[in-house]
């Protein structure tokens, strides 16, 4: 299941990348928290602002958490908000199963794997 599309989920432009690279690599996770785990997509808060926003971005980052209510599965993803309009990015969901993640936790797991991704591209 990770890495896997779904339909909502957004490509990002090469400049996006490095925005959402930026502020993977500045959030913190120690301060990050999920805020409810329902069956929408909430943001999460307290990981911290890596990426400015100005007429230059007026894209931010957040992490974003869900609990599919059929099943019970708790699900993570970064997301973009693009003027207000939050979007999963593509190939950035995580499935954790029945037990809720903590948002440290979730954040940990973002930032390894794009790390990981970025990693595995120079070779």
């Amino acid at each position: 299941m990770p890495g896997q599309r779904s339909a909502a989920s957004v490509p990002l432009t090469k400049k996006q990348h490095a925005f959402m690279e930026s502020y993977l690599a500045g959030s913190s996770v120690v301060d990050c928290s999920i805020t409810s785990l329902g069956p929408q997509w909430t943001l999460s808060h307290g990981e911290g602002r890596a990426t400015p926003t100005s007429s230059r971005n007026a894209d931010t980052f957040h992490v974003g958490s869900r609990r599919h209510s059929g099943t019970g599965i708790y699900e993570t993803c970064v997301m973009i908000r693009p003027k207000g309009n939050a979007k999963p990015v593509e190939g950035t969901q995580v499935f954790w199963g029945t037990t809720a993640p903590t948002g440290p936790e979730v954040l940990s797991k973002h930032k390894k794997t794009w790390e990981e991704r970025k990693n595995n591209n120079k070779e």
